[in-house]
This record gives structure tokens, C-alpha cells and sequence, in this order.
């Protein structure tokens, strides 16, 4: 990296001599052609997420920036100078650069800077963008960089950084020339606000929900909201109990829905790279792993909402271990996705009180799917409208296995008192599916409550003989 150093400020150097009388010229074109100074600065975040001050020749008209907030600018704007437009059609607007890369700020070759808001929202594998010094040309401009969506850029820089030599700066100097000559070919873009995509066109989405009526209802709420749901995953099986189904009413409102199944066989063969122009995931009670290419293929992530209070109970069986805890309070998060199960970055955690004499994992699912509902129609236009997602990386916590899950459902007769398994009898109790059971000889008797059978009949309206339960 010295010798990296020792070249930029060579090259810079040289540079700045040759183009002195160009830099005279175009300073006194601005500011003869326009009001405002010649030289707009602008905060960046460079090596290691070090905040700088970078420097361009002034193209837009004062006050301009104001008024294209949000929007994606190209060399043919009105809000552009006549000045202007040339300078962004030939780069000529990045020249005062060269003194970020004396000064240390940059360098000749590297990633373009990235604004702070940006640099907010990058996932674990895009912040690698921020190991090496930006610079004045890079691997995605040389590469069609207005060809590439957001994600794929960030993945050219990503590349560029973990397979960098000095030779591979050579080349991409050398691919710089011919590349200012192509008209799709403009440095200076990347400094307007790159949520246009989200400000000036419908936010697309991949859903991804279980047949739970929060899922149905979060999922409706997105097209209220006027956000392209490109593409739904759920399940085809109507839920036992419920009846709310998340694919009927894709099917019903013309989305296009996939199984579990066939989203894995997209994975594998590639065809999920169709969906490249996606802006956000969402993961909404999902009830599979989400992988990659998953992961990156969104340009904001992939966020998923999650029944449970993170970090403190990852995985399965969280309203369970609630009741048996003891617990007064129970949660629900949402967070992006990483590599592992429930460990990304936290957006936010919503908890509440619960009385843990009461509960059971039935009226429990029921109060957590309205909070998720809620922090669901809390964060996600966030997304929508570009403001800034808070990422807090999880503290440990505990995770929690099926196979845990499914031994703490056993009742020990012997071993266990009378609160313990009234505790176990409303920690599992959620029909149609099996709850606390206890084993004589060979068989397993699943344990039923009478006032848990009434408050089954007062959820579901179910039509049961009161007598039989006496």
C-alpha cells in the first residue's frame, strides 16, 4: 500500500501541473457563467469510514441541489449550467480531486466515495467497499458503471478490494480512457442522492410470508403503500386453523407467487438474478432460512420481522420458553439478515407487558403478530421514503434448536409439581398441533386444559359442547 500511496501522489502531481491552465479556465467559465463558487464541496466517507470534504467544479445552478433532492441527475438537466454539462460529460468536474488524493483523502485508483447515508445502509459485505481509499476511477466505471443497478456496482468495488495489485490499478487506468469516450460512461453521478430509485419510481419488493393473517394483512398494506411486490414466497397449503392465505390472495391480486421449493430451484439455477433491480426483501414470519444470493441481491438488504425479542431468544419456540420462563414481558424485532439465524443487525426492538400467569403460547402468538403488524407499518415506509435505517449489531444471545424445543414439551410425573405443568400445559398449548404430553409405557397422551378449551372456543368460535368439558 505504500507503493500505492507513492504512485497516487506521482500521478496526482503530475496531473495538476499539466491541467493548471485548465483548471484556470474552467474556474473563470463558473464563475463568469453563473452564480456560486466555482468549487462545490461535499461530505464523503472514505477509508475505514472516515468522513472528508471532497471537491468538484460547481455544474448545477445555485440552489439547485435543494431542488433535486432525491432526484437522478444526468449531464442533461436543466438544473445543469451549460458549463456543467460539459464538464459532467467529459469528467472534467472531478479534476479538484486530485488535491483529495494529495491531501490523502483519496486515491487514483479505488471505489467512487460514498455519501454517509449510504455507508449507513451497507451490509456486512458491502462495507468491505470501505477497506481501501476511494478514488478517482474505479473497477465499476470502467465496467459500465451507468449499465450496473446498485448492488452490482457495489459488488464491482467489493471485487476490486479483495483482489487488488498494483497491476490490476494499471489496467483499470488504462480502461479509464476509452472509457470517458463512451456516452454511458459519467463519474460525476454517483453524487446525487442514490434513493431516486426509491423517491421518483414505485419501491420494489420481495415478500416472502407465512399463512398467518399478519402476513396477509402486511402484505396488503405494502400495495396500499404503492410498493411493487415483484415477486411473493409463501406456502400453498391453506394454515390448519386460520384459514388466511397468503398465496390465495397473491393469486387473487395478480402477484407472482413461488413456493419454498421452487424459489431454491431459482437459486440454484440463476434465474433469481432476474429480480437484480429489487430494492428491498422482506421477510415476514418466513418460516426457511434465507441464503444467498438472497443476502445481496436487494439493493437496501434483506430485512426480516421476527416474532421474538432479539438477541435474547433466536430460532424456535420463543413464546414457549416465555411461559415456562416466568417471563413479564415478551417482544418483537425486525432486523436485517445475515449469514446465520437471527443475528444481523438490529432496526428495532418493540417490547410489551404480559401477564405470565395467563398466558399461552396461543394468546401470546395472537398479541405478538399485532405488534409485529404494527413495528411492520413503522419501519418499512422508512425504506420507502429514503431516511436513514438504524443498524445496532446484536449482543449475544440465546438460540434455540427444535430438538430443545420438543424435550421441554415432556411432563416428568415425578419430577415436575403441579405449577410446572400448569406452566407446560399453557407454554404448548396451540391446537392443532401438539403440546405438553406425558409418556406412559409407549405412549404419549397429550395433556388438555378446560380453560384453555374455552378460551380456543372464544378465539376461534369453535361450536363445542360446554358439558363434555365439565
Amino acid at each position: 500500500m505504500r507503493l500505492k500511496r507513492i504512485i497516487d501522489i506521482t500521478i496526482a502531481t503530475v496531473l495538476l501541473a499539466i491541467f493548471s491552465p485548465i483548471f484556470l479556465i474552467i474556474w473563470l467559465l463558473i464563475i463568469l457563467t453563473s452564480k456560486g463558487p466555482a468549487i462545490y464541496k461535499q461530505e464523503r466517507i472514505g477509508l475505514h469510514g472516515r468522513k472528508f470534504i471532497i471537491y468538484k467544479f460547481r455544474t448545477m445552478k445555485e440552489g439547485a441541489e435543494k431542488e433535486t433532492a432525491g432526484k437522478y441527475i444526468t449531464g442533461n438537466e436543466e438544473v445543469l449550467t451549460p458549463v456543467g454539462k460539459f464538464l459532467r460529460r467529459w469528467a472534467l468536474d472531478e479534476l479538484p480531486q486530485l488535491f483529495n488524493v494529495i491531501k490523502g483523502d483519496m486515491s487514483i485508483v479505488g471505489p467512487r466515495p460514498a455519501l454517509p447515508y449510504q455507508v449507513e445502509r451497507y451490509n456486512e459485505r458491502q462495507r468491505k467497499r470501505l477497506e481501501m481509499k476511494p478514488g478517482l476511477t474505479g473497477w465499476a466505471q470502467v465496467n459500465g458503471r451507468n449499465k450496473l443497478t446498485w448492488p452490482e456496482r457495489i459488488e464491482y468495488d467489493v471485487w476490486y478490494v479483495e483482489n487488488w495489485s498494483l497491476w490490476l490499478d494499471f489496467k483499470i487506468m488504462l480502461m479509464t480512457i476509452p472509457a470517458l469516450l463512451r456516452k454511458d460512461f459519467a463519474f460525476a453521478q454517483e453524487d446525487i442522492d442514490l434513493d431516486h430509485i426509491i423517491r421518483c419510481r414505485t419501491m420494489k419488493v420481495i415478500f416472502m410470508g407465512k399463512n398467518k393473517k399478519s402476513s396477509v394483512v402486511a402484505f396488503k398494506k405494502l400495495l396500499d403503500m404503492n410498493i411493487d411486490v415483484s415477486l411473493a414466497v409463501a406456502q400453498k397449503d391453506t394454515n390448519e386453523i386460520s384459514k388466511h392465505s397468503l398465496w390465495d390472495e397473491c393469486v387473487k391480486k395478480g402477484i407472482n407467487v413461488i413456493t419454498s421449493e421452487e424459489l431454491e430451484e431459482m437459486i440454484e439455477n440463476g434465474d433469481i438474478n432476474s429480480y437484480k433491480d429489487i430494492d428491498l426483501i422482506i421477510s415476514f414470519l418466513y418460516w426457511k432460512r434465507i441464503r444467498n444470493p438472497l443476502l445481496y441481491l436487494a439493493r437496501l438488504g434483506c430485512i426480516n420481522f421476527h416474532p421474538a425479542p432479539l438477541p435474547e431468544f433466536r430460532g424456535l419456540g420463543g413464546y414457549n420458553i416465555a411461559i415456562l420462563e416466568n417471563l413479564d414481558y415478551w417482544g418483537v424485532s425486525v432486523h436485517f439478515v445475515d449469514e446465520n439465524i437471527d443475528t444481523g443487525d438490529i432496526i428495532k426492538v418493540r417490547k410489551f407487558k404480559i401477564d405470565p400467569t395467563k398466558e399461552t403460547a396461543m394468546s401470546l402468538e395472537r398479541k405478538s403478530q399485532a405488534h409485529l403488524l404494527e413495528l411492520f407499518l413503522e419501519v418499512v415506509p422508512l425504506f420507502k421514503e429514503g431516511k436513514n435505517i438504524p443498524r445496532v449489531p446484536q449482543d449475544y444471545g440465546r438460540y434455540f434448536t427444535k430438538d430443545y424445543y420438543e424435550s421441554l414439551k415432556k411432563v416428568d410425573l415425578e419430577k415436575d409439581d403441579a405449577e410446572t405443568i400448569e406452566r407446560k400445559v399453557r407454554a404448548f398449548w396451540f391446537p392443532p398441533y401438539d403440546g405438553a404430553y406425558v409418556e406412559v409405557g409407549e405412549k404419549r397422551f397429550t395433556l388438555v386444559s378446560k380453560d384453555i378449551m374455552k378460551e380456543l372456543e372464544r378465539l376461534y368460535e369453535f361450536d363445542l359442547e360446554r358439558k363434555s368439558l365439565e
